[in-house]
């Protein structure tokens, strides 16, 4: 069974996805145990062996991970870089700009309640630390 994962990037206000139904933003998450099904990856594992029956679930799920200063991102990147033997890859890379080639969409979702109110104080403070992006859409 699969669920929709909103990508927030760069912001409380934004995200990854294109649209509700972005099909690079689906993930499984309920699986009958059968033979032939397994995990692969270090980092960010994903199901493998499953065949095409897979219904989706209707759910909704917002991902806060990049909704945050891009530095706080990288170290987060270079962290799982380095569980992965890979770091070289960030040579060079400047961390406060790590997301600014990631497209941005409007998220026109409310947030869920148990973090609204977090997030409204979280993003005004964000926002006049000079974080622009964290201010809130009209």
């Amino acid at each position: 069974m699969t669920y929709v994962i909103h990508h927030l990037m760069r912001s409380y206000w934004y995200m990854q996805n294109s649209s509700d139904h972005d099909g690079l933003f689906y993930r499984i998450f309920l699986v009958r145990r059968k033979p032939g099904i397994r995990f692969e990856g270090r980092v960010h594992e994903r199901l493998v062996g499953l065949g095409s029956n897979i219904l989706d679930s209707g759910l909704h799920y917002v991902h806060y991970g990049y909704a945050k200063p891009q530095r706080e991102v990288f170290r987060r990147w270079l962290h799982y870089a380095r569980l992965e033997g890979i770091e070289h890859v960030y040579k060079g890379v400047d961390p406060d700009h790590i997301l600014d080639d990631r497209p941005l969409h409007p998220f026109t979702r409310d947030h869920p309640p148990v973090i609204a109110g977090y997030i409204e104080r979280r993003a005004a403070e964000l926002a006049a630390q000079g974080n622009e992006l964290f201010r809130k859409p009209c």
